[in-house]
């Protein structure tokens, strides 16, 4: 029994990472997050937006961590979409879980994000239910939630196009 307990161990985790890969590219969540809610958020610069009044555009909400791996990954990627479609009528609004601030302030400045920043003081996370970082979010013009994103999304783009292809 013993023996053969590291094994049982490895395959109980190989499963529940399998889970969680497997489930990770989400279509619906709660209701409470269906529709890009009526909250205000102060970005790092200082401006204030309220995230409903971005309805008429799409939105990615992205949490993030400046210690994640993976969310340091698709940060350039996310800042190269923005770029090429906020012409377009799409934007990005990153919601940092850090702590401190200037770590935030200053991997913006480093990686030259353009798209707004702000940290999760209005408990955003516990809003939408982020499980793990990173977490993304997106809405449609209408403000309803297209998808939800655990991990890296890299396959952002291929989404944007489609919902670019509606109009």
């Amino acid at each position: 029994m013993v023996k053969t307990l590291p094994y049982l161990l490895l395959i109980l985790a190989i499963g529940l990472l399998s889970y969680l890969y497997i489930s990770s590219d989400e279509s619906h969540t709660p209701s409470d997050i269906g529709e890009i809610p009526s909250v205000e958020i102060e970005t790092i610069t200082g401006q204030k937006l309220n995230l409903s009044d971005l309805k008429g555009k799409i939105v990615l909400i992205n949490f993030w961590a400046t210690w994640c791996p993976p969310c340091r990954e698709e940060m350039p990627y996310f800042e190269e979409i923005y770029r090429r479609y906020r012409e377009k009528g799409f934007t990005i609004i990153a919601v940092s879980v850090d702590a401190n601030e200037n770590f935030v302030k200053d991997f913006v400045k480093d990686y030259d994000i353009s798209f707004p920043v702000s940290m999760d003081k209005e408990g955003l996370s516990d809003m939408f239910g982020v499980s793990s970082l990173p977490m993304s979010f997106l809405y449609d013009e209408s403000g309803k939630l297209i998808k939800r994103k655990i991990g890296a999304y890299f396959s952002l783009e291929e989404d944007l196009k489609e919902l670019l292809s509606l109009h």
